[in-house]
């Protein structure tokens, strides 16, 4: 009996270790907050080996509850150094202080920058994790994203499998939009000139009206239809002076054009 207990324990000296946290840390989920479902851990697990084959940088992404007043900054930096990421990336998730950070190695930094990585969360893992507490979609979301930002700078080989996308609620259109290139900012002239179409109809209006008076300057008036003009007002307004032709306060507009010595107006 004192025999089968003895080689019991010695079983135990070398089975332990091989399910223990060391196991655990080369996983890519270490769900410590127990916040995540079985698919999700699976599927992260998944990803990371894809990311280690083909990149050769790990991927870590560790959930706690809390971190009791330490930064979460400052814990993921410590714990990418503790951990031996080897250039890798460490994503930690504090649960109950609706934090996180994100430690990008040297490897991992030719592939994915700071900015890029927190653009990514911002966009993609923020709203569901704070908003609607869905850490599962949260972190599908971003790791499907992550995996095509990968993708987009020729590492064909890591793709976000079907299983991702659907806890991230994201179709394979959706993925399409959030990764295809983005449009064209509008430039500051646009303020000031507006919309193109609209600059195009004003431009085509004008040039219109720019005919029109044309035209009209064309049609103006000629000398013979300014001297009848002038007889008619004469008619109307002038007045005899001592024997003599005048027409009144418009004498020196028709003195200037010399008409009033073509009808005899002044002797």
């Amino acid at each position: 009996m004192k025999r089968v207990v003895s080689l019991l324990l010695l079983l135990a000296v070398f089975i332990i270790p091989l399910s223990s946290p060391a196991l655990a840390e080369e996983q890519s989920a270490e769900d410590l907050a127990y916040v995540l479902s079985p698919d999700l851990i699976k599927e992260i697990n998944r990803l990371g080996e894809q990311i280690d084959d083909h990149m050769g940088f790990r991927l870590k992404i560790i959930t706690r509850d809390f971190l009791g007043g330490v930064n979460a900054q400052n814990y993921t930096d410590n714990t990418f150094t503790y951990k031996e990421m080897q250039g890798g990336i460490l994503l930690v998730v504090v649960i109950g202080e609706e934090d996180y950070a994100i430690t990008i190695g040297e490897r991992a930094q030719k592939f994915l920058t700071k900015g890029k990585a927190e653009n990514l969360l911002t966009t993609h893992f923020r709203t569901p994790f704070l908003k609607d507490r869905d850490y599962d979609k949260a972190l599908a979301a971003f790791l499907v994203n992550l995996a095509e930002h990968f993708r987009a700078q020729g590492e064909r080989d890591i793709k976000p499998s079907a299983a991702l996308r659907a806890i991230a609620g994201m179709s394979g259109e959706d993925i399409n939009k959030a990764t295809a290139a983005p449009a064209s900012e509008s430039s500051w002239l646009d303020s000031i000139f507006g919309d193109k179409k609209e600059i195009e109809e004003q431009a085509r209006q004008y040039g219109e009206d720019v005919k029109d008076a044309a035209r009209e300057d064309e049609e103006g008036l000629s000398l013979f239809q300014i001297a009848l003009i002038g007889f008619i007002l004469y008619k109307i307004f002038g007045k005899k002076r001592n024997g003599r032709g005048g027409y009144g306060p418009l004498s020196w507009i028709f003195g200037t054009w010399g008409l009033s010595k073509f009808f005899g107006w002044r002797k």
